[in-house]
């Protein structure tokens, strides 16, 4: 049996899922529904109300949640030449890179709605002064993908020629 890993992809770009917005999402179907029976009740006293005064918070509202959706919808990570790559921002964009050999810990998190619906949060912990702790949220198929990083950090570091020392005993 050979212990040699396939190579890695030319490149791999894992976006996160909008699972991970539920929370919003709720809040926010929740408060367009009291804004809905809040109209209802102040119509009813008031016949004379104008539905204008439904538009406006609905509006804000669901701009809200836009804006969240755009958030997560326009957050990327891509994982090439041995290197992560990650880039955010709406009208902005930044973008932050990381060698791969510099990751020294590889943790999944998955609470339960999120495990349902198979995607789950992904924290690197690095050497990298700039970037001590990555955490990565949605991503999908969780458990694959940190076996598959392990793996890519662990052949990055061979054909680096590179060894892990451990300096907590020293």
């Amino acid at each position: 049996m050979s212990t040699e890993l396939a190579p890695l992809p030319d490149e791999l770009v894992i976006r996160p899922s909008q699972v991970i917005n539920y929370g919003h999402y709720l809040s926010a179907a929740l408060q367009m529904i009291v804004c809905g029976m809040l109209f209802a009740i102040l119509r009813h006293q008031w016949p004379m109300l104008s539905p204008v005064f439904l538009l406006i918070p609905l509006i804000a509202i669901l701009g809200l949640a836009c804006l969240t959706w755009l958030k997560t919808a326009s957050t990327s990570y891509h994982f090439a030449k041995n290197r992560m790559t990650w880039r955010t921002g709406l009208l902005s964009r930044s973008a932050e890179s990381l060698e791969l050999y510099r990751v020294a810990d590889v943790t999944m998190n998955q609470p339960l709605l999120q495990r349902l619906f198979g995607v789950g949060a992904i924290t690197l912990r690095t050497a990298d002064a700039n970037h001590r702790e990555i955490v990565m949220l949605g991503v999908p198929q969780p458990d694959r993908f940190r076996d598959w990083l392990t793996d890519a950090v662990q052949q990055t570091r061979r054909e680096r020629g590179m060894r892990e020392v451990q300096m907590d005993s020293l």
